[in-house]
């Protein structure tokens, strides 16, 4: 922090006159000089985006959302291109917030999207809460300009959850417990939002709630996402209004 400046020092000001009989003449000062501080904000500065009526409270949600791949929405990223054999991780989530442990037989992952674990648990606390035993699950991504389609399927699988970040990639809330026998769901992404679909042979009940902001536009998209037995339904839409 630096030193307080006092007005009453004695060193005189550089900017101060002397007149020629050695008195400092009050009227005779220099201009003082412009400083480019100003400018220089104007010339780096960036207008936010507009959010129309957007609350602030929903500002601070998009503000908070860090993008994940698919099929790790509230697990910990592996390499890309990477096919492990005894998949092992133990450490902190993207967004930093809870701890997150990865056993799995088979964990594999590449960049066009295709994704595939074998004998799989997995276990979160601290903001969010999640416990996982899974026997099978593949999954598929795909996206060409701004839009995209995900498939996925499990098989034998168990899941009890509680937290914030949603399986969708968006903030809120989410609560779910139960088991499926085999089931398969696929999203469809637009510029505009997205509609999620799937079918199981389960035992289970979920559901979330959330906000998110995944084409980076500044518009929040608004998500809800239910599953009973047999079937699952979601939808993320932006806003417009």
């Amino acid at each position: 922090m630096p030193d307080p400046v006092s007005s009453l020092s004695s060193n005189p000001s550089p900017n101060a006159c002397i007149d020629d009989d050695g008195v400092s003449a009050n009227e005779c000062t220099a201009p003082p000089t412009p400083t480019s501080t100003s400018a220089s904000q104007s010339l780096i500065s960036e207008p936010e985006p507009d959010t129309g009526s957007t609350p602030n409270a929903v500002k601070t949600l998009i503000a908070q959302f860090t993008p994940r791949r698919p099929g790790l929405a509230n697990g910990a990223a592996i390499g890309r291109d990477s096919n492990a054999v005894g998949y092992s991780y133990d450490g902190p989530t993207p967004d930093g917030d809870s701890h997150r442990s990865v056993k799995a037989f088979v964990k594999t992952t590449n960049d066009s999207g295709a994704n595939l674990e074998v004998l799989g648990m997995s276990e979160q606390s601290g903001l969010d809460q999640d416990f996982e035993l899974t026997t099978m699950r593949g999954s598929l991504a795909l996206s060409h300009a701004g839009y995209g389609l995900s498939v996925s399927a499990d098989a034998l699988t168990a899941r009890a959850n509680l937290g914030e970040h949603n399986d969708d990639g968006s903030i809120g809330g989410n609560l779910g417990i139960g088991a499926e026998f085999i089931g398969a769901e696929a999203t469809i992404d637009t510029p505009v939002g997205s509609l999620t679909a799937g079918a199981s042979v389960s035992a289970s009940v979920s559901g979330s709630l959330g906000v998110r902001d995944a084409d980076h536009d500044g518009k929040p998209e608004f998500c809800a996402k239910f599953s009973i037995p047999a079937f699952t339904l979601g939808a993320c839409l932006e806003q417009f209004w």
